[in-house]
């Protein structure tokens, strides 16, 4: 289909847009055709651009949102880590008091018996003087 040029006589405008015997259109038309044509170029590449863009952007996206994912977990995992070397502490701190009394307990008792023994040496040196 052709395009109509801009000239004000209808014959005149039909001359124009009909094919020459050559085979080839008029001037217009084919100026029209090329700057259609460049336009139809331009809009698939803007398109195109854009799609790869949103492409991009998703991707990115995507990463940005497996990273974040990635680094809550790692800081769950240091935060167990933390929670389980806190309570080896206390199990230690525990264990060390229980050691402590247990020591001291020893202690009393061995000074105990020591006070009985001297108790009873004094017991029999007077019972010896008597």
């Amino acid at each position: 289909m052709y395009r109509q040029p801009l000239t004000p006589s209808g014959n005149e405008a039909k001359e124009c847009s009909e094919p020459k015997a050559n085979g080839k259109s008029g001037h217009r038309d084919s100026l029209w055709i090329s700057s259609l044509y460049k336009s139809v170029q331009s809009w698939f590449k803007k398109k195109k651009k854009k799609k790869k863009k949103k492409k991009k952007k998703k991707k990115k996206k995507k990463k940005k949102k497996k990273k974040k994912k990635k680094e809550e977990e790692e800081e769950e995992e240091e935060e167990e880590e933390e929670e389980e070397e806190e309570e080896e502490e206390e199990e230690e701190e525990e264990e060390e008091e229980e050691k402590e009394e247990e020591e001291e307990e020893e202690e009393e008792e061995k000074e105990e018996e020591k006070e009985k023994k001297e108790k009873e040496k004094k017991e029999k040196e007077k019972k010896n003087r008597d």
